[in-house]
């Protein structure tokens, strides 16, 4: 097998400082995180990429140093650019009806809001915009398309998108409480 290189890559976006160092060398250090602005990682994508070229029977080290505030999900996977960009493809079309369906949802209930007068179709709408966006923060797409160089915002977005249920003035200690809760 001739040159081959394999990004490295770490499925969760939301983490504070993510190191990585390949061998020995002070010269292939990779800082990056949701701290540091979005152009600050190795490779332009949601997910934290480290490209590892290695020819046939090489071996490499490679090291990570992970901080988060929040809680750690660091499912690693070593794969070929074909595999990476294969599944992402798949992953995309997935997505984009995902978060089409939240906007078209928001969109509707605001429609709804102006034909019917009925402010429950308003908190609808924010509540639908509010999770769409906790959802696309957390999937890394936010930090990648809204604010790439404002990570301070990035960080301070997702706890701001989960306004929704104390929006909604849903009773403590209800059902809807506990399965707003569970959702979010």
């Amino acid at each position: 097998m001739p040159d081959s290189t394999a990004p490295q890559r770490s499925e969760c976006p939301v983490l504070n400082t993510v190191t990585f160092w390949q061998g020995d060398e002070p010269g292939n250090v990779v800082v990056t995180g949701d701290q540091q602005p979005f152009h600050s990682r190795a490779v332009d994508y949601r997910y934290f990429l480290l490209p590892i070229t290695l020819d046939s029977n090489e071996t490499r080290t490679v090291t990570m140093r992970i901080h988060s505030s929040g809680a750690l999900n660091i499912p690693l996977r070593l794969e070929t650019p074909a595999e990476l960009i294969a599944e992402s493809n798949q992953l995309t079309i997935t997505q984009g009806l995902f978060f089409g369906a939240v906007l078209v949802l928001a969109i509707s209930n605001l429609l709804l809001l102006f034909s019917s007068g009925t402010l429950y179709y308003l908190h609808n709408a924010l509540y639908m915009l509010a999770m769409g966006l906790f959802l696309f923060a957390m999937g890394g797409f936010a930090n990648q398309y809204f604010w790439p160089e404002n990570p301070e915002f990035a960080n301070t977005s997702i706890p701001l998108s989960l306004f929704g249920r104390s929006f909604l003035a849903v009773e403590k200690y209800t059902g809807a409480d506990k399965t707003l809760k569970a959702i979010i």
